[in-house]
């Protein structure tokens, strides 16, 4: 017995390798693909809509983009339509904080705008009030309003 090569069609086996190349080539682009799609969903920037009081019972709100501005829109419409069945209840009256609670909550404010020092600084705020002539609870009441708690 004589054997001479093998039997195969050279077309075929060119094709198999082309197309395995190919194949391997649109994997690795699609591979490609999903890694930039999880880049640009990391790196995206979040909605962001500010709004900011502007005085007089007025308020300038900024948004990020067109979605945000929609959102918002929704948000306000619907408190508006809350709003205006509320004129319908009874007005409740208020019960007034003590002294102490105003305080909480300012240092609670003054924690957010000053992080660790808010103490220290609350404290220099009422202090400098009290040296205008003001009581400490009137001082304490001045700032609440200044800071529209």
């Amino acid at each position: 017995m004589v054997e001479d090569g093998k039997s195969y069609s050279k077309h075929l086996v060119a094709f198999l390798v082309i197309l395995g190349f190919l194949l391997l080539l649109v994997f690795f682009v699609g591979f490609l693909f999903w890694m930039f799609a999880a880049a640009y969903y990391a790196g995206a920037e979040k909605r962001k809509v500010l709004v900011s009081h502007t005085g007089n019972g007025l308020f300038e709100a900024t948004c990020s983009d067109g979605v945000s501005r929609t959102a918002f829109l929704n948000i306000l419409q619907r408190l508006t339509e809350k709003r205006a069945a509320e004129q319908y209840i009874q007005p409740v009256k208020l019960i007034e904080q003590t002294p102490e609670q105003v305080y909480k909550d300012l240092l609670e404010a003054y924690r957010l705008l000053y992080g660790t020092l808010a103490s220290k600084r609350l404290e220099r705020d009422v202090e400098k009030l009290e040296k205008m002539g003001l009581s400490r609870e009137e001082a304490i009441k001045t700032l609440r309003e200044k800071l529209k708690i």
